[in-house]
């Protein structure tokens, strides 16, 4: 907290406070919830600010706090699916993603270990670069490609197992009990 000595709580919040709020209303997709997780990043500055290394911007660190918050919001809630619904029905509904594929995204980020998860999102969603993700998380640039490796995998391995689940229709049997051709 040495960096922000300098600087009020309330000079910090009303700096800072947009782009919090911003980015955990893009996480949750509900603007009482942004609310208050912005609230709770400002609690966690008050409180465990010391954990600020000065290793990156302020806003690094506020950003990194916001999003770790926002994920375990979401897994302690289970409400994932929903969540990632909320954030696309304001969009045109072509642009939308099928309900389907936002179940199954949802169920995905919620099996998977937390740093994996805020990897995928930084990358998949955020468009960052592995480069800026490690900068983001204060960790090398492999351990973020061996996080991403690692999430590529696990989807890799629900891929074959839903492919086990549903032979494709040329493998079925017909009524008559023999294969479709």
């Amino acid at each position: 907290m040495e960096d922000m000595k300098p600087y009020s709580i309330d000079q910090l919040y009303r700096q800072y406070g947009p782009s919090v709020y911003r980015r955990a209303l893009n996480i949750l997709g509900s603007e009482q919830e942004a609310q208050e997780a912005m609230q709770e990043v400002f609690v966690t500055l008050l409180t465990k600010g010391e954990s600020f290394r000065g290793d990156s911007s302020l806003m690094t660190w506020l950003y990194s706090v916001t999003t770790n918050l926002c994920l375990n919001q979401i897994r302690n809630r289970k409400r994932r699916a929903m969540l990632l619904s909320a954030r696309y029905r304001d969009l045109h509904p072509e642009d939308r993603p099928h309900p389907e594929l936002v179940h199954i995204v949802a169920n995905l980020l919620d099996c998977v270990p937390t740093d994996q998860a805020q990897v995928a999102i930084y990358y998949y969603f955020d468009d960052m670069t592995q480069e800026e993700i490690s900068t983001m998380m204060g960790c090398s640039r492999r351990k973020v490609g061996d996080l991403l490796e690692r999430f590529r995998s696990v989807v890799a391995g629900l891929e074959h197992h839903e492919k086990s689940l549903h032979p494709p229709a040329s493998l079925s049997k017909n009524k008559a009990g023999g294969r479709e051709k």
